[in-house]
C-alpha cells in the first residue's frame, strides 16, 4: 500500500511540475495583445503620448506590456506601407505608428524614397510591427536626421540612410541584413552595434569617416567596400566569416584587417587598429 501511495505521489508531482506556475519555466500560453491605452499623435515638433498594450499567460498569469508607438498625424500609409509624409507638414520628430490609424492595419514597411531629401526631420522612431525598410533610399539625404530607432526592423535596404550627415544615434537590435550603401556617407556616426546582423552588403558604411567602433558579432558575410574610407575605425568586432564570404577588394576593410582575420589565431573576435596609414590591426 505504501508503495502505491509513493508511486501516486511521484506521478502527482510530475503532473504538477508540468503545470507549474513558475514564470521562469512556464512555456506560456499568451493571450492576444489588448490595447490598454490608445496612442496619440505627433504634430510638428510635439510628441504626444504613446499607447500601451498588454497580454497575459493563461498558465502562470505572467503579464507583458509593450509600447504602441503613436504616430505622426497625416502620415501617408498605403496597405501597411509608409509612402511619405502626406499631409503631416513640417514634422521634425517622426513617429511611425504600429497601426494605420485609418484602417487599423499593421504598419510593416517603409517604401522607396518615402522621406528622401527631407531636411526637416531630426528624429525617427517606429513601433514593433515595422520590420522592413525594403526599398531604395527611404531616408537618403535627410541631412538633419540625427536619431533613428527601429526596434523590430530586420532588413535595411539599399541607400536607406545614405547621406544622412547628422545621423549619430541609431538603434537596430534585430537587423540581420544591411544593404548596399545603407549608411553611406553618414559622417557623424561614431559607434554602431548590430548584434544580429549576418550580412553587410557592398559599400554599406562607405565614407563614414568618423566611425570608430563597429560591432557585428554575428556577421558571416562582408561585401566589397563595406568600410571603404572609414579612416577613424579603431575597434571592430566580427563574427565567423569564411574566406569566400569576406570580400577581397582592397577597400573592403581598412589596412590589414582581412589578412589578420585569416591568420592563425585570428577569426571571430574583436580587433584594434593603431590608426596608422595604412592601419595595422591586432586581435584582442
Amino acid at each position: 500500500m505504501k508503495r502505491i501511495i509513493f508511486i501516486f505521489g511521484v506521478v502527482l508531482t510530475l503532473i504538477l511540475a508540468g503545470c507549474s506556475t513558475d514564470s521562469d519555466t512556464c512555456a506560456h500560453d499568451w493571450s492576444a495583445w489588448a490595447v490598454k491605452v490608445e496612442p496619440g499623435y505627433c504634430v510638428g515638433a510635439t510628441h504626444s503620448d504613446d499607447g500601451e498594450a498588454a497580454r497575459a499567460c493563461a498558465t502562470c498569469s505572467e503579464t507583458e506590456k509593450r509600447t504602441i508607438c503613436g504616430g505622426t498625424e497625416g502620415l501617408a500609409i498605403t496597405d501597411g506601407e509608409v509612402t511619405g509624409i502626406g499631409t503631416a507638414g513640417a514634422v521634425t520628430h517622426l513617429c511611425i505608428p504600429d497601426f494605420d490609424p485609418d484602417t487599423g492595419e499593421p504598419v510593416k514597411s517603409i517604401g522607396e524614397w518615402a522621406f528622401v531629401n527631407n531636411i526637416v526631420l531630426v528624429s525617427v522612431r517606429a513601433g514593433l510591427n515595422l520590420t522592413v525598410i525594403d526599398y531604395l533610399q527611404a531616408f537618403s539625404g535627410c541631412t538633419n536626421l540625427s536619431d533613428a530607432s527601429f526596434p523590430a526592423v530586420t532588413i535595411i535596404d539599399e541607400g536607406a540612410f545614405g547621406l544622412c550627415a547628422s545621423l549619430k544615434e541609431i538603434s537596430f537590435p534585430e537587423v540581420t541584413f544591411i544593404g548596399d550603401g545603407a549608411f553611406w556617407n553618414c559622417t557623424s556616426l561614431e559607434e554602431v552595434s548590430f548584434p544580429k546582423a549576418t550580412s553587410i552588403d557592398i559599400w554599406a558604411f562607405q565614407d563614414c569617416t568618423n566611425l570608430s567602433d563597429a560591432s557585428f558579432p554575428a556577421v558571416t558575410s562582408i561585401g566589397e567596400g563595406a568600410f571603404w574610407n572609414c579612416t577613424s575605425l579603431k575597434e571592430v568586432t566580427l563574427g565567423a566569416i569564411t574566406e569566400a564570404n569576406f570580400n577581397t577588394h582592397v577597400d573592403t576593410v581598412p589596412g590589414d584587417l582581412r589578412d589578420k582575420y585569416f591568420t592563425p589565431g585570428g577569426g571571430k573576435g574583436t580587433y584594434i587598429s593603431d590608426l596608422a596609414t595604412p592601419p595595422v590591426w591586432t586581435k584582442q
